[in-house]
């Protein structure tokens, strides 16, 4: 969607670093989502970050009137705009799945539930593709994202039938929880771990954003 707007490497590079490096925003906003409930915070988050992927429907509007410079500053607002209520909404995610999930199965429901993802993603890659190949222009991005915007808010329905965590343990003060963090990366192994881990997230990503470019430009 990005190249077929006429970007380059280097802002194409630029707009999709946003949504993984917003992710810091957990830090702060994880006491706030404890304080107000997690399952409420991941609801509404993952409801409300539809909407500026709603508003990248305007592109083609935006890039006759402003051109491709005018869309790089629109759609790098939008998807700033969704990387921060993403990161805000997911804040929630995992402390939440931990607390109504049983220990005894949860190994079993992640397995089930990443098969499903991996093969949903497959599923989604070829359609795409089809698409893509067979429409002009934006036309069939803008197709796909307003499917995309539809099984957004629709798992935000499903998920709203899961029940709450439990609410009897009191939230961190903000000192709590920054100790918390101090202490978490003062453990020499977590932090090895966590650099290890980082590592492979950076080089993932770079091959995971940029190889479909390399593909389509020197491979054909």
């Amino acid at each position: 969607f990005l190249d077929e707007l006429g970007l380059d490497s280097g802002q194409i590079g630029l707009l999709l670093s946003l949504v993984p490096f917003s992710g810091t925003l957990v830090l702060v906003v994880g006491p706030f989502a404890e304080r107000i409930g997690y399952k409420r915070v991941f609801i509404t988050g993952r409801t409300i970050r539809t909407v500026p992927i709603a508003l990248i429907l305007l592109t083609p509007t935006i890039q006759d009137r402003y051109g491709s410079n005018g869309a790089f500053y629109y759609v790098g607002s939008m998807i700033l705009l969704f990387a921060i209520l993403r990161a805000m909404g997911e804040s929630g995610n995992l402390p939440w799945r931990n607390d109504v999930i049983p220990n005894a199965i949860r190994g079993k429901i992640a397995a089930i539930s990443g098969m499903i993802n991996r093969l949903s993603w497959i599923a989604v890659g070829l359609g795409a593709g089809y698409l893509i190949e067979n429409m002009t222009g934006l036309q069939s991005f803008m197709l796909l994202m307003a499917i995309g915007i539809a099984f957004g808010l629709t798992s935000a329905l499903f998920f709203g039938q899961v029940p709450a965590e439990n609410e009897t343990e009191s939230a961190p003060s903000q000192t709590e929880h920054w100790t918390g963090i101090k202490t978490a990366l003062t453990d020499r192994r977590f932090a090895v771990f966590m650099m290890s881990f980082g590592l492979v997230i950076i080089g993932f990503r770079a091959i995971n954003k940029l190889l479909p470019l390399f593909l389509k430009e020197h491979i054909g």
